[in-house]
């Protein structure tokens, strides 16, 4: 399938620089908070609400850093860091969080 946008919530972009304010604070280094602000790009372009829903893959993967919610990791994702819907209306703030504690 490819990627996709649910419903009410378009492409919406931001920038290296919001991922990393959003990350310093979460990570153990400004080095590792540069790097994973700077995975954001090829990951997602830095549309905080694309998917990836591609089966095929093993794969629905959501935001920034394309959080995978595909098949089992589903419901322990949700109780996370929310349904893919509220990762992605919780914005840069909520999935820096995800991409922190999964760093």
């Amino acid at each position: 399938m490819g990627d996709l946008w649910l419903p009410g919530l378009p492409p919406a972009y931001t920038s290296f620089n919001r991922c990393f304010a959003a990350l310093g604070p979460l990570m153990p280094s400004r080095a590792t908070a540069v790097i994973l602000a700077a995975i954001a790009g090829p990951e997602s372009g830095y549309d905080y609400s694309v998917i990836n829903d591609t089966p095929a893959t093993g794969d629905y993967s959501v935001g920034l850093w394309q959080i995978n919610y595909y098949d089992g990791l589903y419901g322990e994702r949700s109780r996370e860091y929310g349904t893919p819907r509220q990762l992605i209306e919780g914005g840069v703030r909520r999935q820096a969080h995800a991409a922190a504690h999964l760093w």
